[in-house]
């Protein structure tokens, strides 16, 4: 009966864990349930200084992203972080312990896709989020990706006051002052490009 019992522990246990990996996902383990694609637009959550800024603005949970490009025969992330940068894609989507979400622009599809980010490694990453700067921000980087391959915009640039950045807090308020943003500036934010018309969302 005592083995029974534990057999049948072992059982549940096991269910139980397929059960969370179908409704969480995977954590650093995207084999199987995305084929990663040179062009894709990644996007996860983060938690940084700057994270409820951005969150309170855009009205969405998505506060950086990235581009998706093959390197070594190895799929990896091209993104504005402290500086314009590439890493390995499983070590980008372990930032964010595991949650992330992808688009792929109906542009690229059913095409080879080549990115070519080596003009904006390096870049200092531009806390003000402006364009034509000689920085570079994570969505503006990815906007301009998509502009080279394309010679279009993926999403129309917005005045930076058309956010909810007037209805934020006094401290968010004086972190704006103090970086020395301009609310006439256009950009574009993460959100603008998972919701642009020239996407389809495939994670």
């Amino acid at each position: 009966m005592k083995r029974v019992l534990v057999i049948a522990a072992i059982v549940i246990a096991v269910l139980v864990g397929v059960k969370a990996f179908a409704l969480f996902g995977p954590v650093v383990n995207y084999a199987g349930s995305y084929e990663p694609k040179e062009g894709d637009i990644i996007f996860q959550e983060t938690h940084g200084r700057q994270s409820p800024m951005i969150k309170a603005a855009t009205m969405s949970r998505w506060t950086h992203c990235g581009v998706v490009v093959m390197k070594d025969g190895k799929p990896h992330v091209v993104e504005a972080w402290k500086t314009c940068q590439v890493i390995p894609m499983k070590d980008w989507i372990a930032r964010d312990k595991g949650v992330y979400a992808i688009v792929r622009p109906k542009a690229f599809e059913g095409k080879k896709i080549k990115v070519n980010y080596s003009k904006y490694l390096g870049k200092p990453y531009d806390l003000q989020f402006r364009f034509n700067n000689g920085k570079v921000y994570c969505s503006e980087l990815a906007w301009l990706i998509y502009k080279d391959i394309t010679g279009e915009e993926l999403s129309e640039p917005k005045p930076m006051k058309s956010y909810l950045l007037t209805h934020v807090s006094d401290k968010i308020k004086n972190e704006i002052k103090k970086r020395g943003m301009k609310m006439d500036d256009p950009m574009v934010a993460p959100v603008d490009l998972m919701e642009s018309s020239k996407v389809r969302r495939i994670y």
